[in-house]
């Protein structure tokens, strides 16, 4: 099977339209392929409130895996409000392409280069037209490395962060202070992560590093623009005070 892969990192959020995690309008799986896949989708959120929606198509009606991805991803909302844990991943049948987009909050854990091998390990089995198989097997994938992390939400202000909140995400109110903030603008041709991605915050005599993608600016933005965000963020190292950022209300 031909593949066309884009990454698409968005503010991915809320509740499944009417608790579907997988929506065959392609007909590529039996109803017992669609009630095991939709069980591993649901052990997945249960045990790391990360959300997986599997949604195919017969045809993209000539609209490119991209533009057609964006529309599904818009009308249904993957992913929990604030940390944007989401992943669709989106199969055509007569296109013979297959999309992954993904939230804001999982870059971190499945960045471009591994979501490349995910969907490189699953044109295997589509070329077998075993394409439950595939999508099992992407979904054991994601599973492994969005098990790992801990996506529990605590609510703790800036100045009271401490050593002891490594590995957490944490929420905390920010206020804008745009006019002193150097802030580096991503474009196309920069890589997903840079050291340049970053916005001090002070607090205090202690100045966290809060680093962004490039896939980030709308957040990044909001960040800035408003009085009083509302920040959620990975501490994922203590000695150099890095925060990695999930969203922002």
């Amino acid at each position: 099977m031909n593949k066309i892969v884009f990454l698409v990192f968005l503010s991915f959020y809320g509740i499944i339209a009417q608790g579907q995690s997988v929506i065959d309008n392609g007909n590529f799986f039996s109803e017992s392929e669609i009630t095991a896949l939709t069980a591993i989708i649901q052990k997945i959120k249960n045990e790391t409130t990360v959300e997986n929606m599997v949604y195919t198509t017969m045809s993209l009606k000539r609209k490119n895996p991209l533009e057609y991805g964006l529309k599904i991803a818009e009308k249904y909302h993957v992913g929990k409000k604030g940390i944007n844990n989401g992943i669709l991943i989106l199969v055509s049948k007569t296109d013979r392409k297959v999309q992954i987009l993904t939230g804001h909050g999982i870059e971190w854990i499945i960045p471009e280069t591994e979501t490349k091998k995910i969907v490189n390990r699953m044109v295997p089995y589509f070329k077998q037209q075993d394409f439950f198989g595939g999508v099992k097997n992407a979904l054991a994938q994601i599973e492994k490395k969005v098990s790992r992390p801990r996506w529990k939400i605590y609510e703790i202000p800036l100045n009271k962060i401490s050593e002891n909140d490594l590995g957490k995400i944490i929420r905390f109110k920010q206020t804008s202070k745009s006019g002193k903030t150097k802030y580096k603008y991503p474009v196309e041709t920069d890589p997903q992560f840079s050291s340049a991605f970053q916005i001090r915050l002070e607090t205090g005599l202690t100045v966290f590093k809060l680093f962004y993608s490039k896939y980030m600016n709308d957040l990044v933005n909001t960040i800035l623009t408003n009085k009083n965000a509302i920040i959620y963020a990975r501490l994922t190292d203590w000695k150099n005070k890095r925060l990695e950022l999930l969203g922002v209300e």
